[in-house]
């Protein structure tokens, strides 16, 4: 995910109490290669940070991602995530509510490093009449304005996920465009997934039948972007047809009934694992599926040019990475590079 510490510089009270917290843990965050020589580390935070310098190195130096201060840092916390990020959209259309903030241009989301202030804003959107979902989110790039720390509650990642998360968040760092949040994002989850499975690879071969678990993850993740997909274009023709407001929101309310009666039925026969067991059991909303989409809407296309490279990741990289001097939309750039 991304949010800029850009926004510490405009006006207003949100801005302002985000940024005293930024900076609180700026001022908290301790050198990782220092802390590495001292004897004040649990085993499993060594464990750890020893890790993500490995990581880091391997994005840089492997995968061509910029060399900065990220994740050279250290922060001790007691919080299980860092932030608290709200997202909106119209209740019949898929049209999300957005937040417009200088560098990084509009936005679908907001973030609060206190769940209260969340929670506010949450209520206030739901009074407003909009669809309203609120997630917890471990980790996001400030775009190089500060160094993105390393957070305790990190070492209870896998390896795959830890490397998920810093390629992920390196790769905003690394390329961003501005107002095109949809293609920032589908970028780095592609960096990520992608990226975190060649470190395994390249590290650890496949010991243990790590890649075995990660190809399960994937299949699983495509299999639960394309039914919620199916669900966006069955609720999209209910949004673009001539009926009433208030039938459309009959029918969606219909819908997504059925969609999740039918998922809870069937789950073992889409699903090897219980890892999306909970979602179908919770609020599936236009928020929801549009927050979703904002990471996978276009992602095959990444995946397309990643095979055009005959599957080298940094290759591909490299020339996607030519899209910063690209005039246009960055989803036309690609279309063009896939020809």
């Amino acid at each position: 995910m991304l949010l800029c510490a850009a926004i510490i510089f405009l006006p207003g009270c949100y801005v302002f109490k985000q940024g005293v917290y930024l900076l609180h843990y700026q001022r908290q965050a301790e050198d990782i290669d220092e802390l590495l020589e001292e004897d004040g580390l649990s085993e499993q935070e060594k464990e750890m940070l020893l890790l993500v310098r490995e990581i880091k190195s391997f994005a840089v130096n492997t995968l061509g991602l910029d060399e900065d201060k990220n994740y050279t840092r250290y922060v001790s916390v007691e919080k299980e995530y860092l932030v608290d990020v709200v997202s909106a959209a119209d209740k019949d259309a898929f049209e999300a509510y957005t937040w417009e903030y200088p560098i990084v241009g509009e936005v679908p989301y907001k973030g609060f490093y206190q769940r209260e202030d969340a929670l506010r804003l949450v209520k206030r959107l739901k009074r407003g009449g909009y669809d309203v979902m609120m997630r917890q989110v471990d980790a996001f790039s400030t775009l190089g304005y500060f160094s993105d720390p390393v957070f305790s509650f990190m070492q209870d990642y896998s390896e795959y996920s830890l490397a998920d998360l810093v390629i992920h968040e390196q790769t905003h760092a690394t390329l961003f465009i501005k107002d095109e949040i949809q293609f920032n994002e589908e970028l780095a989850m592609f960096m990520g997934l992608e990226g975190a499975l060649l470190f395994l690879d390249e590290e650890y071969g496949d010991s243990g039948g790590i890649r075995k678990e990660i190809e399960l993850f994937h299949r699983e993740q495509q299999t639960f972007f394309s039914l919620i997909d199916g669900l966006y274009q069955t609720l999209d023709e209910i949004y673009s047809s001539a009926v009433s407001r208030e039938e459309k929101l009959i029918k969606k309310e219909e819908a997504i009934s059925s969609f999740k009666e039918h998922i809870i039925s069937r789950y073992d026969g889409y699903f090897s694992t219980p890892r999306y067991k909970r979602v179908f059991q919770g609020e599936i909303n236009n928020a929801y599926i549009l927050s979703l989409r904002t990471y996978t809407r276009d992602l095959s296309l990444f995946y397309q040019v990643l095979e055009m490279f005959g599957g080298d990741l940094p290759e591909a990289f490299k020339e996607i990475r030519k899209v910063e001097d690209y005039p246009g939309d960055p989803k036309e750039f690609l279309a063009e590079l896939l020809g």
